[in-house]
């Protein structure tokens, strides 16, 4: 099974996504409503890495399936699929925000895993759209170290300001 046809088997069947994506934002918004009390949340913070990766590991899959597709494959935003392209960005945003009313960032385990492997993913993202974008004689005139230190750059940038985003 090829990625396209497992997309393709998706689009024929899209109930099971639907059920998926909106049921983990109703998880998290049924314990916002139940947990107030912060020893509360923190005594079952498993529950909140399971909620966290659950969503935000497709998100960030259908995050970097959209930018590739946009960035290197001309896709126009008018072709994007709604329900496997942007239902799992918009549950992660969602969850990640009710989530985040609940407990911090911090005392979930496993979070900073996933900010890293973020980080890395749109890191290398970047990197090859420049890469994708670069010709060979402008290559040739900027110094290699140059082209190091902007993606150190840009790897930091991303690693410290995703994390203020939430």
């Amino acid at each position: 099974m090829t990625l396209r046809d497992l997309f393709h088997q998706a689009d024929n069947h899209p109930i099971w996504l639907i059920y998926y994506f909106c049921a983990i934002p109703i998880v998290c918004f049924l314990l916002f409503i139940l947990v107030k009390d912060s020893n509360k949340a923190y005594r079952i913070k498993w529950i909140f890495s399971v909620l966290c990766f659950s969503v935000v590991l497709p998100g960030i899959f259908s995050l970097t399936l959209n930018l590739y597709l946009f960035l290197f494959e001309r896709q126009s935003i008018w072709d994007f699929n709604l329900i496997s392209q942007v239902l799992p960005i918009a549950s992660m945003l969602l969850s990640l925000y009710l989530i985040r009313k609940i407990i911090a960032f911090d005392y979930i385990p496993g979070f900073e895993k996933l900010s890293t492997i973020s980080t890395i993913i749109f890191g290398m993202m970047g990197l090859f759209w420049i890469l994708d974008r670069t010709h060979i004689f402008a290559f040739s005139m900027i110094p290699f170290s140059f082209i190091l230190i902007g993606f150190a750059v840009l790897l930091l940038v991303v690693k410290f300001i995703l994390p203020k985003l939430f």
